[in-house]
């Protein structure tokens, strides 16, 4: 009874635990400062990786948000040029990552 019990919790969990979460602001990146400093030194070269729109103004880091790095495993690399960043679409929002992809930001 406990081993059937235990197999129907797996297989209950398991769907849940494969869908990607968005963390945006908990977890191991809840403090992306330097990310967000950093997107906004580069920004003409990685705003392709946030929009697709013309003449957009650069960011201020208050409209950064974080997002935990283990969120963006299996999205989709961005095109960015840029030697320290790592950008990526997540559910159709961008996300940058410094390069040990310790720390992401998103607007």
């Amino acid at each position: 009874m406990r081993t059937l019990f235990l197999a129907v919790l797996v297989l209950t969990a398991a769907p849940a635990a494969a869908q990607p979460t968005f963390g945006i602001g908990v977890g191991s990146g809840a403090d992306c400062q330097e990310v967000a400093r950093q997107i906004m030194r580069e920004w003409f070269d990685v705003k392709s990786a946030f929009t697709d729109e013309v003449g957009v103004r650069r960011p201020s880091t208050s409209e950064f948000r974080c997002v935990a790095p283990e969120s963006v495993q299996g999205a989709l690399p961005k095109r960015a040029i840029s030697s320290s960043l790592r950008c990526f679409s997540m559910q159709g929002t961008g996300v940058c990552c410094d390069s040990q992809m310790m720390s992401c930001a998103t607007l």
